[in-house]
């Protein structure tokens, strides 16, 4: 597209069963030289590349029974896709067409320097981190402690002669199974996830369609809802680089500037992370089926999450939170905002679980304590509730537990875990939570919003 006299609009439209975008980068370098060449009255100089034939013939001699059978061991008791509950848009595409659409944002270079150094300093790559912070966020979103995502691989073997040179279709979408134990040190885990990507680079070339078959989800469903893709050559950077080599850095013609790159999959959400001097985070989805602002919501907080994991290797997984700094201090002012009775002082390692059970009733004084005194009445068969009681020590039990976990989601729309509910079994304890979790789906004006109502509500 020609702009005016000076300036021109590429846009390239290629599918992925053609190139990939490792492939996508080689072209463009080409391209680029080739132009350097003519503008230069100089004969192109390009190299020979081997033949994509070859690939295909190091494809056809790979083990699929040993493939089938690290699968089948890798899937085994996995029964249904990791759900992602994202609210859906209020209003959808004539007869739910898929719109795609996309959230990106970008690390500061002290921030990118700051993941590189973990990574470093935890002996594992920076897509071990990055395939961590995601199979963190997701257990966090799905409440399920053991996560299935997919993974775009390279697949371009090493043994293969000139591989790196080859243009083509090499990538590979592949199943990646995560287990998410919360005691577990994150430098440890890491380790650990960095070997399971070892092992699964054995068998990148196992068609995703017979390991959906070696699995045991249905058939007919899928095996995952959600892709990471981790771009280990970026086409941006690529062109980038070439054109600061070519006739523009030396006084010539041509200045390549403003290169985005537009991917769609047939997945609901894609996570796209791009490698350089500044990480690129993108999130693709499908707005018939995803909510922009959750999305929008979701991808800075897979910064937050990136960010810690790659500074906490010392650190228990579930001491990895979603929340900035900013949204932290604003949870520490709304929990301080809580009034003191007459009766006692409500101290502040009462707030974050040292409770003492001798203490005395302390009737609810927010909203939120109010409607859980009440659930906590309703099913213990109490007239009165104190915010310290416990649910366990109570009388509660497993059944009237998943009554509850019910009544809290239809109430507070929040989702909660058995795990989460033992571990906070008082009122007080289980408001903060309550709390903490609707931050983390708010923006920052609707915080402040919050902690009003708190403050006009806590008399």
């Amino acid at each position: 597209m020609r702009l005016d006299e000076t300036q021109y609009r590429l846009i390239w439209t290629v599918h992925h069963i053609l190139v990939d975008g490792w492939s996508a980068s080689l072209i463009f370098k080409e391209l680029l030289s080739l132009y350097d060449s003519f503008h230069r009255g100089a004969r192109p100089a390009l190299t020979r590349v081997p033949s994509y034939r070859e690939y295909i013939s190091w494809l056809q001699s790979q083990d699929i029974e040993q493939a089938e059978a690290y699968w089948r061991q890798e899937l085994k008791g996995f029964v249904a896709p990791t759900p992602l509950p994202i609210p859906r848009p209020a209003q959808t595409t004539p007869e739910n067409q898929p719109v795609y659409a996309e959230h990106r944002l970008w690390l500061s270079e002290a921030e990118t320097e700051r993941v590189k150094a973990g990574a470093r300093e935890a002996r594992v790559t920076v897509n071990t981190i990055v395939a961590g912070a995601w199979a963190l966020l997701l257990a966090r979103y799905s409440q399920e402690e053991e996560v299935v995502y997919g993974v775009t691989v390279a697949g371009r073997p090493a043994e293969l002669e000139g591989v790196e040179r080859m243009v083509g279709l090499f990538i590979n979408t592949l199943a990646v199974r995560a287990k998410v134990e919360w005691d577990q040190e994150v430098g440890e885990w890491l380790e650990a996830q960095q070997q399971k990507q070892a092992e699964l680079r054995e068998y990148e070339y196992s068609p995703l369609m017979k390991v959906q078959g070696w699995s045991e989800v249905g058939r007919g469903e899928a095996l995952f809802d959600t892709l990471l893709v981790y771009e280990n050559y970026p086409v941006e950077e690529a062109v980038r680089e070439e054109a600061g080599a070519g006739p523009a850095a030396s006084g010539g013609g041509m200045k390549v500037k403003e290169v985005r790159i537009s991917e769609t999959t047939n997945y609901g959400v894609t996570v796209i992370v791009g490698p350089g001097r500044r990480l690129s985070l993108r999130v693709g989805y499908d707005e018939s089926q995803y909510e922009s602002e959750a999305l929008h919501r979701m991808i800075r907080q897979f910064k937050v999450v990136l960010l810690e994991l790659a500074q906490s290797r010392t650190s228990k997984l579930g001491e990895i939170g979603v929340l900035n700094q900013a949204e932290k201090e604003r949870i520490s002012l709304m929990l301080d905002s809580l009034p003191q009775t007459r009766d006692e002082q409500i101290e502040s390692e009462a707030l974050h679980g040292q409770i003492d059970a001798g203490r005395p009733f302390v009737a609810p004084r927010t909203d939120v304590e109010r409607e859980l005194a009440g659930m906590w009445a309703s099913l213990l068969g109490w007239k009165n509730a104190s915010i310290y009681d416990n649910f366990f020590e109570s009388g509660g039990n497993s059944l009237l537990l998943t009554q509850l976990l019910l009544r809290i989601k239809n109430s507070f729309q929040i989702d909660l875990s058995l795990r989460e509910l033992f571990e906070v079994p008082t009122i007080i304890q289980l408001t903060e939570l309550i709390l903490a979790k609707q931050v983390e789906q708010l923006e920052g004006s609707e915080i402040n919003d919050l902690l009003a109502s708190l403050k006009g509500t806590s008399a």
